[in-house]
């Protein structure tokens, strides 16, 4: 299962596989072409996760091939080993 990841100023975000991630593209571009706006998805644990994007904002998109193993959208596999959990 393809997986897709946000990298925000250094800070990973696993998206939840029900959400599209072309649209998550799209509404980035709008933002930035406004100048800045609140950017919104769904995490890989099913919070809601809501980003101030502006023109000082780093964001990276990457996408990657999940194991059979790691298809699931949870924690505890080791493809969201390196999320961090901001409830810790």
């Amino acid at each position: 299962m393809r997986t897709s990841k946000l990298i925000i100023n250094g800070r990973d975000y696993v998206v939840s596989q029900t959400q599209d991630i072309e649209q998550i593209k799209e509404a980035t571009v709008t933002i930035a072409k406004s100048g800045a706006g609140l950017l919104d998805f769904i995490g890989f644990d099913g919070r809601e996760v809501s980003v101030l994007i502006t023109p000082g904002v780093a964001l990276v998109f990457e996408s990657f091939e999940a194991p059979a193993e790691q298809d699931s959208d949870g924690p505890g596999d080791p493809a969201f080993a390196y999320v961090h959990d901001f409830d810790d």
